[in-house]
């Protein structure tokens, strides 16, 4: 499902993302998030290895909505 992130949480900028269980691991992010019809309909990028409070977290990861990334090279290949 779509989910906002805020600032505070990502420790830039407010974010649209995917939240997934998809296995992210440092050197895999980037990979495409692709659903059971074989679409891709996001990139992976980011993991929550623990919430503010220092607990761990697992499996919960990010990703840039494909509509979003298309938005984005839409606009920077002019």
């Amino acid at each position: 499902p779509r989910r906002e992130l805020t600032a505070e949480e990502t420790g830039s900028s407010a974010t649209t993302t995917i939240q997934t269980d998809t296995a992210i691991n440092p050197g895999n992010s980037g990979g495409p998030l692709i659903n059971l019809k074989g679409q891709v309909i996001g990139i992976t990028s980011s993991k929550i290895v623990s919430s503010t409070d220092g607990t761990s977290v697992e499996g919960m990861g990010f990703a840039i909505p494909a509509d979003i990334v298309q938005s984005f090279i839409a606009k920077t290949e002019k």
